[in-house]
């Protein structure tokens, strides 16, 4: 394979850093998965074409490769402020995006995808390529972005740059920064010079509607689902009339439930070099390391990890860095995560759990049911979560088979009044189709204010309990904070109803949720297949632990969990509905009769 490339080699040198790297993969001596020895035969043969075709449009600058790597070996690695050293992985990724250059003055690579493992140095990296556009690129006016889904996941790159930013203007570059009037502080980068700047920007909290980014870089980008589309969209938009624009995208792979919007653009580009025809993509970097299979998790040759952990390269910490593998990689076969398999070896797992989340996808496809049976015993459960605030208001009635399988049979009331009154916004911003769960009947949008009127919810519930009533044994159950009002009115209309407030502390809610987990790995809970939204907050929920149990939560505002709670709230109760116990502590003559017993009690009474 290297004599194929001796006129690069005799042109370039086998030393230059990117031919080096390329080398190396090919031979054999450093193991690369799939898509990246993909990269490296592409950048190969675009230098051959550069030599062959006069007609190529592209050019390679290996000066300017050598300037980036000079001005990198100035720079301080932050943990441990020792000269930071590339590994060659790292100077190939330099080498792409700085050394490739159309033949009418632009830069080749207008949008970057670049992937790996965790802890391997990819927001280092990319902090000495923002440096260095910041300080040393052509051009007046740069407007640079570093953005993310959230202010905390862009700080580890900030950090690299205002570190060494700060050791520059006290050191090497004192004078070179008075001259350039270079300003920096924890959200913004100046050079007064050029008039050249560099913000951070969060897709949570900071629009971008008005900026036009010469450069922008977005880390962890994977994180970013379908509802921060607008927001990226107008980053993107903005860069569109500007010829030397670029947009980087860097990540590991995530199993995080909601859609990602860069997993499509990962498929498009992965089904590209599948079929090994890469021309729709040619101003597209795509640099991924990566395992090529789920088996390789499991293998004993652990220089095959080197794939998707390119660090691995550097002798004098690899023992130690598969050492800490091995471990993480037994912790996740015993609590049966798949966080190993995603972080680790930058693998996507579709919808997968990770520690934290509450069940999986695969369960959750598993316990879709057609319709509610008729089989079921004679007690039913209600639970009722109420709305606070902005949240919707969910309601879960439990059915209960002998054989001790449940299901779950959900409502909402969806507020409207935080996105205008508009349920398309609503829908958007929560990632869930509540048009589709109305058209289902499983659901009430609000109107008019576009807030939840709480008589609207007491009238579904009590002509929803009456015509249980008329088949069994109901047992209403609420979150015990709030629902004064509700509860009045219900315990009003339905005088004889069995009603249970319960609290919502991880001590009591950790067994019912303990017990809903347990249900669904059992595949004995159901619920009908057209309750998105049911579906969408088992997709959400998280579970924290701490001294007393679990407790459920979500990432994010705008992850609803709302039906899963009512369903734990019901749960709280109807966990020992074949049991002989109850957390019902109603002693009364009538406690556990529906109205039609009561009735025929006093009928059959005789003075």
């Amino acid at each position: 394979m290297m004599n194929d490339y001796a006129d690069v080699i005799e042109k370039y040198g086998a030393d230059e850093p990117s031919i080096e790297y390329c080398l190396k993969v090919l031979n054999g001596e450093i193991i690369a998965g799939e898509k990246i020895e993909f990269a490296v035969v592409r950048h190969m043969s675009d230098l051959q074409k550069n030599i062959r075709d006069d007609d190529y449009e592209y050019v390679y600058k290996p000066k300017l490769v050598t300037k980036i790597l000079k001005f990198s070996s100035l720079l301080k690695d932050v943990s441990t402020g020792e000269n930071f050293k590339l590994v060659s992985f790292q100077k190939f990724i330099l080498s792409q995006l700085v050394g490739w250059w159309h033949v009418d003055g632009t830069v080749k690579y207008k949008y970057s995808y670049i992937s790996m493992g965790r802890s391997q140095g990819k927001s280092q990296i990319l902090s000495v390529y923002l440096m260095f556009q910041l300080l040393f690129s052509k051009g007046i006016s740069k407007d640079i972005g570093l953005g993310a889904l959230d202010s905390e996941h862009s700080k580890v790159l900030y950090r690299y740059m205002s570190y060494n930013f700060e050791l520059l203007e006290k050191g090497l570059f004192s004078s070179l920064f008075k001259e350039l009037g270079v300003e920096f502080n924890k959200q913004e980068m100046r050079v007064t010079a050029t008039s050249s700047v560099l913000n951070r920007f969060s897709a949570k909290s900071t629009p971008t509607d008005s900026r036009h980014f010469t450069l922008f870089v977005a880390d962890e980008a994977m994180l970013l689902t379908t509802k921060d589309k607008d927001w990226l969209d107008s980053v993107t938009s903005g860069q569109t009339g500007l010829p030397n624009s670029q947009f980087i995208a860097i990540t590991t792979a995530q199993s995080n439930p909601q859609s990602r919007i860069f997993f499509e653009r990962y498929q498009e580009y992965s089904k590209a070099i599948e079929l090994n025809n890469f021309d729709d993509y040619e101003r597209d970097l795509f640099l991924v390391w990566e395992q090529d299979s789920d088996d390789e998790m499991m293998t004993d040759d652990f220089d095959l990890w080197i794939k998707s952990n390119p660090l691995l390269e550097l002798e004098s910490i690899k023992q130690s860095r598969i050492s800490g593998l091995k471990i993480e990689r037994q912790k996740n076969i015993n609590s049966g995560s798949s966080e190993f398999m995603v972080k680790s070896m930058n693998r996507f797992v579709l919808n997968g759990a990770t520690d934290e989340s509450f069940t999986t996808p695969e369960l959750i496809e598993k316990a879709k049911v057609k319709k509610i049976p008729d089989n079921v015993i004679s007690n039913v459960y209600v639970g009722l979560d109420l709305s606070k605030t902005g949240d919707n208001t969910a309601i879960s009635t439990l059915y209960v088979k002998p054989d001790g399988h449940y299901y779950v049979d959900s409502y909402s009331f969806i507020p409207t009044y935080q996105q205008d009154h508009d349920i398309s916004k609503k829908s958007d911003h929560d990632n869930i189709d509540y048009l589709q769960a109305e058209k289902s009947g499983r659901a009430y949008i609000a109107t008019g204010d576009g807030i939840i009127d709480e008589d609207e919810v007491i009238n579904w519930l009590v002509n929803h309990i009456q015509k249980l009533q008329e088949k069994y044994t109901v047992t209403f159950l609420y979150d015990s904070w709030g629902v004064d009002y509700i509860a009045d009115s219900i315990d009003k209309a339905l005088p004889n109803l069995i009603m249970l407030p319960v609290k919502q502390t991880t001590p009591y809610m950790s067994p019912p949720s303990i017990f809903t987990q347990q249900l669904l790995v059992e595949n004995k809970l159901h619920f009908v297949t057209d309750d998105n939204v049911l579906e969408s907050a088992l997709l959400n929920a998280r579970v924290t632990k701490n001294d007393y149990g679990i407790k459920v939560v979500k990432d994010t505002y705008s992850n609803k969990i709302d039906n899963l709670y009512s369903t734990l709230i019901a749960m709280f109760e109807a966990q020992y509905s074949l049991k002989d116990y109850s957390n019902n502590k109603d002693d009364s003559f009538f406690a556990g009769m529906n109205q039609q017993q009561i009735d025929n009690y006093y009928k059959e009474y005789k003075f």
